[in-house]
């Protein structure tokens, strides 16, 4: 996916959406985080699939606190919450949390 987003115009939101649901079916969080960051530094606009699929990533591999962060930035983005928080996931804290 490195080398695709190097490409002008050849990925799509589409291709984050199948990679992070790719990461979800595999509990893979970090590399959900990897893919999100990608997103972000392409400058794409997150819809309710892309913010879905990530929470449900955070969710399976029991990392509550990125899952609920991902959760307010979605709707901070909808216009329904008041947070002014941006999304940066702490994957190695939360490794440190599960691991307790």
């Amino acid at each position: 996916m490195q080398w695709a987003t190097q490409q002008p115009g050849l990925v799509h939101l589409g291709h984050y959406n199948q990679t992070l649901a790719l990461y979800q079916s595999r509990y893979d969080y970090k590399g959900a985080t990897a893919t999100w960051e990608q997103l972000q530094a392409a400058g794409l606009k997150p819809t309710q699939v892309t913010y879905t699929t990530l929470i449900s990533t955070f969710a399976r591999a029991k990392h509550w606190r990125q899952a609920e962060a991902v959760m307010e930035v979605r709707e901070r983005e909808s216009g329904k919450s008041t947070r002014e928080r941006p999304l940066r996931i702490d994957v190695e804290a939360s490794s440190e949390h599960a691991a307790r």
